[in-house]
């Protein structure tokens, strides 16, 4: 090629390469990429990078880096490209990985204010106010009992009390005692009671009617015609009590 016409008149480059494209061939330009960085001391000395960005530290410059991040995934399959992220995890399935996604769980809460940023739970239910979210919690409403063996996992019952042994507790079991009767309108919540008989009308059905506690567990008592008070025990007396000694009085007239 003639001089005139030769970019780099004195080195051989028959090609006429000069990817700055300042008329200097690559084979004679100090500055290839025409980023202000001389060629040996660029990171990336034939794509223009001023900042000299170099991510993973490996001395080749982002710009010019299959691999930004060096964590063995290229960049064009890596779903956080400029993080170190090897495993790859993508807990919402965004295509964002969770080492650079804001919302790892996709529920539209960002994860600095998320109370289970790994669980997707948008009304971030938090029943005993620990700060951590029900639905990432093995204990959601902090009664002491786990949630696989809790019968009511999202109100505290640390007894496990279950009337009717129907797996569902007393505490968040609408029917307790399993016997038809919503609890709010059930005259007897805790006593099996379909038919709601009430003799005295007073509003306590005659199942419960006389629950009382005296040193032992409630008991309810269903004896005709005797009220409990303290006095002389009764040999023999079978009324509805679960535990304890009971006294009676017959009721005057």
């Amino acid at each position: 090629m003639e001089n005139g016409h030769d970019n780099c008149p004195l080195i051989s480059n028959p090609g006429q390469e000069d990817s700055d494209g300042d008329g200097i061939g690559d084979a004679c330009d100090s500055d290839t990429d025409g980023d202000g960085v001389e060629n040996d001391l660029d990171n990336c000395p034939l794509v223009p990078n001023p900042g000299q960005e170099d991510t993973d530290g490996d001395g080749i410059g982002d710009a010019c880096d299959g691999d930004t991040d060096g964590d063995g995934v290229p960049d064009d399959v890596d779903n956080c490209p400029l993080i170190y992220n090897p495993g790859q995890l993508d807990t919402d399935g965004d295509g964002v990985g969770n080492a650079c996604d804001d919302d790892d769980d996709g529920d539209g809460i960002d994860d600095n204010s998320d109370n289970c940023p790994l669980v997707p739970n948008p009304g971030q239910e938090d029943a005993d106010g620990d700060g951590v979210g029900d639905a990432c919690q093995d204990d959601a409403d902090g009664d002491g009992v786990d949630n696989d063996q809790d019968n009511c996992p999202l109100v505290p019952n640390p007894d496990q009390s279950d009337t009717d042994g129907d797996g569902l507790g007393d505490a968040c079991d609408p029917d307790a005692d399993g016997d038809g009767v919503p609890n709010p309108v059930d005259n007897c919540p805790l006593i099996p009671n379909p038919g709601q008989e009430d003799e005295n009308g007073n509003g306590v059905g005659d199942a419960c009617e006389g629950i009382f506690r005296d040193g032992f567990e409630d008991m309810p008592v269903q004896s005709k015609g005797f009220r409990i008070s303290r006095g002389i025990p009764v040999p023999g007396y079978s009324g509805a009590c679960r535990s304890g000694p009971v006294t009676v009085f017959r009721l005057a007239g």
